[in-house]
């Protein structure tokens, strides 16, 4: 199964076994079972056959709302997070992207 975690963004999907799923959350199960009657009944086949598990301007950014910044009193080391607005996504679905997960074109 291709996973969308809950509060991150499209970049961290991750295809999971039904094992790995079951493992974290016990509530899945119902989801995958909802998953497998939605399928099941759609009238539309073409619409689990698709190419793209989902639109690709799901993981562009659209631009960079704000910025934070942590340094880690243990080491020392600093880390950048970026509020990111997502191309073809509502605001309400802007995540916090680590610097290194952002083009550095739109951070300017």
């Amino acid at each position: 199964y291709l996973v969308k975690f809950k509060n991150f963004s499209y970049l961290h999907c991750q295809w999971l076994t039904e094992e790995e799923l079951l493992k974290g959350d016990k509530r899945v199960s119902n989801k995958i079972k909802r998953f497998h009657m939605k399928r099941q009944s759609s009238g539309n086949v073409l619409e689990y056959c698709e190419e793209e598990p989902f639109n690709p301007d799901y993981v562009e950014v659209d631009r960079v709302l704000d910025q934070s910044q942590h340094t880690d009193e243990d080491t020392g080391v600093t880390t950048k997070h970026y509020l990111v607005k997502w191309r073809s996504l509502p605001y309400e679905d802007c995540t916090w992207e680590l610097e290194a997960d952002v083009d550095p074109e739109k951070i300017k």
